[in-house]
């Protein structure tokens, strides 16, 4: 039966969970934070978030905070985001935290952890938070900002990837999204999406002085040749885009002359009608 092609974000909650981090991180095409951590931090940061027993990057149980004590094994801890997330001028730190959720395997949440009197100890734990392939910004504030990648398969062969800001705020973090997009290779269309987050990068694109952002999405729109909707389509013309975000030290928005690709790009509704013609480059 061929699904709907006409599903929106809000539908896809019926897919899988909806919220931040609901997706799972894109850690095969873009490398997260250098990982500048040192390790006797890393080590400290394990051991407040475990409570228990450490084996690796992994703990023996989910810690007291995390909603789901039943799971035993290895709870995989890291990567470890160090800044000041709330509270300007802090040692803190944004831990994620996989297997404590009570939900299927590859779903994560977060730990927030601050350092006081020289020990770290929890804060909070943020659950559906992903925070495995993200990068750093300072913000505006005097606090630091996460940039995090995001994936996930939803019904009928449809794969969503996308990029959020993790504002992480004293009693709860938010994941604002910049950009979702969408790969129909694997459904039953006659043409088929297929548009991917290949690449991303720190850079300083205007005169402000503040670091932004750059993704590098390729689009490519291709037919099925046959009958069979649900084959794999004929090879297709691949364009590459380089879209560069603005970051004011507040907010992420699109160059100026990128706005009107990241409206072509940025498809809200996952599974809606393919289309044979190609978003316009950045100007």
């Amino acid at each position: 039966m061929q699904v709907s092609r006409r599903i929106t974000i809000l539908a896809l909650c019926t897919f899988f969970v909806c919220g931040p981090g609901a997706y799972t991180a894109s850690a095969k095409n873009l490398p997260g934070d250098p990982g500048t951590t040192k390790a006797a931090v890393r080590q400290a940061l394990l051991r407040a978030v475990c409570e228990g027993e450490v084996n690796g990057p992994t703990c023996g149980e989910c810690p007291s905070f995390a909603p789901d004590r039943a799971e035993v094994g290895s709870i995989k801890v890291g990567p470890f985001h160090v800044g000041a997330f709330v509270n300007p001028g802090a040692n803190e730190a944004y831990v994620s935290l996989s297997g404590c959720d009570g939900r299927p395997a590859g779903y994560t949440g977060a730990v927030l952890l601050r350092q006081t009197n020289g020990k770290w100890k929890a804060i909070r734990y943020d659950p559906g938070a992903d925070a495995r392939v993200c990068l750093r910004f300072a913000y505006k504030t005097g606090t630091t900002l996460l940039v995090c990648s995001f994936q996930g398969d939803g019904a009928g062969g449809v794969f969503v990837q996308g990029i959020g800001a993790q504002y992480i705020g004293p009693a709860a973090s938010n994941l604002v999204s910049l950009i979702v997009v969408q790969d129909t290779s694997g459904a039953c269309f006659a043409t088929k999406d297929i548009i991917s987050l290949v690449g991303w990068k720190q850079a300083r694109v205007n005169r402000d002085k503040r670091v932004d952002l750059i993704l590098t999405i390729t689009e490519s729109h291709a037919k099925v040749v046959g009958d069979d909707l649900c084959q794999w389509p004929e090879p297709a013309k691949v364009v590459t885009h380089n879209i560069p975000f603005l970051f004011d030290g507040v907010k992420f928005a699109p160059a100026p002359g990128a706005a009107a690709t990241v409206a072509c790009l940025n498809n809200n509704e996952i599974g809606s009608e393919t289309r044979s013609d190609y978003c316009p480059t950045v100007r």
